[in-house]
């Protein structure tokens, strides 16, 4: 898949692989070469041949337009279905077409039907750029929302306040919800508030089950070239069938915009944590993370590369520290594939560096791998299947607790199906 944006209309040129028809891959090729009227004849000689997909109705539409055959492309690009990865560019390019007609209230409902699809996106905000330019700022909803049931297995459930493997082998449920209501303004400038809510149940009791709420506020705002956000949150969890913390956390984030859809991200974060359980008051104190990323996307796909920077100072154990000072490196890469699927992956590498303490002078080097399937079922519901793997490498392996023995060092292998829908 290979993609091209002129000054707004939006242009994706899907290439077929071997299996695919000649006829459609030579109109790729006059495409590019800036022979619209040669691809129009090889788009349309595919189609006799009995192609009829997305990609094929996209690749055309687009052709017509460049030919001036505005009412032909718009009836191709109405042939995209609402499942297709390609809806919300034919959406944005039929609010073009419709605006080269003179249909103003049809370009209209077309934007924001792109803008609805996914507001943070290129094509989200070249919509809502387009709506704006005809006097139109109205459709931006308030809030939004999210919900995702998961069901999986894990291979070695990690014991998570002290952070080592448990060799238990169990299945879990896992449920997440979250949500937005702008107060005022919108992402560009605004207020918000939102809520999160997690749910980890595993199925061999309750030693190792997790849940949370979040509640905070955001404020965002344009500082300079770059787009500002910041917010408190207050956050309460339960391990083990038992209340486990409370978090007060402030945060901010600054985004510069970048040619060639590129965004460049830096961040701070600071968590003030107060031990809800006697048996937890080693981990009770303060973490602060500082973070910078750059990331790109297209309608053909998304990088990311990120690095993280995390000092805590905890209460720690009489013969063990949990003050680590981590540095963590992470990459993610998905690409959008034909018919609706998604192929991503995720690594990370971090190094946590604790202080001396009894045990010794802790360092641990942890791997971390994901790899995710997604099939997206309807415009706004996908379904997942994911991978995790962790390899957590460490100079202390002699933990005493129970009189049994255990280790820092560890490897764990997560199974998953998730079904998620955005509101």
């Amino acid at each position: 898949m290979r993609y091209l944006t002129g000054s707004m209309f939006v242009l994706v040129l899907l290439v077929g692989g071997v299996a695919v028809a000649d006829s459609f891959n030579d109109g790729v090729k006059a495409f590019r070469e800036g022979d619209y009227a040669k691809a129009r004849k090889a788009f349309e000689q595919a189609r006799r041949e009995g192609r009829d997909d997305d990609r094929l109705w996209y690749n055309l539409g687009s052709t017509l337009y460049r030919l001036g055959a505005y009412r032909e492309a718009g009836e191709a690009f109405g042939r995209i279905p609402g499942n297709s990865s390609l809806w919300q560019a034919a959406r944005y390019n039929l609010g073009l077409v419709a605006e080269k007609l003179g249909r103003s209230a049809e370009a209209r409902r077309h934007y924001r039907e792109a803008l609805a699809a996914g507001r943070e996106n290129g094509i989200g905000r070249l919509a809502a750029r387009q709506l704006a330019a005809l006097g139109d700022r109205s459709p931006r909803r308030p809030w939004d929302a999210n919900v995702q049931l998961s069901l999986g297995t894990d291979d070695n459930v990690n014991f998570a306040p002290l952070g080592i493997g448990s060799s238990r082998s169990e299945q879990f449920v896992d449920l997440y919800a979250s949500g937005r209501y702008f107060l005022s303004g919108d992402r560009r400038r605004g207020w918000a508030i939102d809520a999160r809510a997690s749910l980890t149940d595993y199925t061999g009791g309750n030693t190792y089950d997790y849940n949370e709420l979040v509640l905070g506020g955001e404020h965002y705002r344009p500082l300079g070239s770059w787009r500002g956000r910041f917010g408190l949150e207050a956050i309460k969890s339960n391990y083990g069938g038992a209340a486990y913390q409370t978090i007060g956390r402030v945060f901010g984030e600054a985004t510069l915009p970048m040619a060639d859809r590129r965004r460049f991200r830096v961040s701070l974060r600071y968590d003030g944590i107060r031990s809800d359980n006697a048996v937890y008051d080693y981990l009770q104190g303060s973490r602060a993370r500082l973070g910078a990323m750059l990331y790109g996307f297209s309608p053909a796909d998304y990088w990311r590369f990120e690095y993280r920077l995390e000092l805590n100072d905890r209460e720690d154990l009489p013969n063990a520290s949990y003050s680590p000072t981590r540095n963590e490196l992470r990459a993610r890469y998905l690409r959008y594939l034909r018919d609706n699927w998604e192929l991503g992956g995720r690594l990370a590498w971090r190094y946590s560096s604790y202080p001396d303490a009894a045990i010794g002078k802790r360092q641990d080097n942890r791997l971390r791998l994901n790899l995710e399937l997604t099939k997206r079922l309807r415009k706004r519901t996908r379904l997942r299947l994911g991978y995790e793997y962790t390899d957590n490498r460490s100079n202390i392996d002699n933990v005493v607790i129970g009189g049994q023995t255990y280790g820092y060092s560890y490897t764990r292998n997560i199974f998953r199906i998730a079904l998620d829908h955005r509101f």
